[in-house]
């Protein structure tokens, strides 16, 4: 019971700015619905650990603009091959002092056309090539232990803002994004970095 007012607390301070963000972007009350029952859903599935992670970081909504945040990003396979070999540096890792660290790639992409770790084909699936999901449950785990929180950045390869939002037939996106990087020519990254709904950043 406590669990469930808890998320409702925090779902009842930020529903009017998902309502309005959601419907502005998909126009989709269905849509919407399921959102928030899925998001309920994964928040009562979170460990207690997360959901104490997650009341502390509610109330120091600023967390991530300290002055001793200090990331780091690094391609998996070229710093470690894989999250179980990268899982045994750790040790370098907490000697940097990080607070956060950005992995590239992580997610399944798609093969063999892609673009090194930002576009994703399966969000569900950590890229075969690194390992699998329970190494990223373990590694992620470490990580939180040692203080370091992972950052995830990923772009959806099949979003039809990230396909269309280069130069393609929807004027108001192809717009944005020449305001973004004027006299860039996007329609030489057909599955890179789309805008707004493409990309998503995660701690």
């Amino acid at each position: 019971m406590a669990a469930k007012q808890e998320f409702a607390s925090r779902f009842a301070k930020h529903k009017d700015e998902l309502e309005w963000l959601f419907m502005e972007l998909y126009h989709n009350r269905e849509g919407l619905e399921v959102l928030e029952r899925e998001m309920a859903e994964a928040y009562n599935a979170r460990s207690a650990e997360l959901k104490a992670l997650d009341k502390a970081r509610s109330a120091d909504p600023e967390w991530y603009k300290r002055g001793n945040m200090f990331g780091m990003t690094m391609y998996t396979d070229l710093f470690a091959g894989n999250l179980k070999e990268l899982a045994k540096k750790l040790p370098y890792l907490k000697e940097q002092k990080l607070t956060y660290l950005h992995l590239m790639p992580l997610l399944q992409m798609p093969h063999p056309h892609n673009d090194g770790g930002y576009a994703v084909e399966d969000f569900d699936t950590v890229d075969p090539a690194l390992g699998t999901n329970k190494d990223l449950e373990n590694l992620t785990r470490e990580l939180r232990k040692a203080g370091i929180s992972q950052m995830r950045v990923y772009v959806s390869a099949d979003n039809i803002w990230t396909l269309t939002g280069y130069s393609g037939p929807d004027p108001e996106v192809s717009t944005r994004n020449s305001v973004l990087t004027p006299g860039f020519d996007w329609s030489a990254y057909p599955r890179a970095f789309g805008f707004t709904a493409g990309v998503n950043l995660t701690f």
